[in-house]
């Protein structure tokens, strides 16, 4: 039930104008955990940990965290759409 809201943050969260923030949130979240690597058994479970962490806990530069950001950004479009029809 919650997926398609969730995959749709993801997408956004993940669009290539945010990939030096994800580059800068992955070194904040492997100096807090540890090193990992794609070959190790934990990679995958990791990475799900990471993407919780990106979309849900890290703030960016003192603002909201992902979700939340994604959120207002449709807000906004939405808000603007109606603005402009009528």
């Amino acid at each position: 039930m919650i997926q398609p809201y969730l995959d749709r943050v993801i997408a956004w969260a993940t669009g290539p104008e945010r990939q030096e923030e994800i580059l800068r949130a992955k070194e904040q979240f492997r100096q807090a955990t540890g090193e990992f690597h794609e070959d190790d058994r934990s990679f995958e479970p990791r990475m799900a940990a990471f993407l919780e962490y990106y979309l849900f806990d890290r703030s960016a530069r003192s603002t909201a965290c992902a979700s939340a950001r994604c959120s207002a950004a449709r807000i906004t479009r939405s808000t603007s759409a109606a603005s402009s029809s009528a």
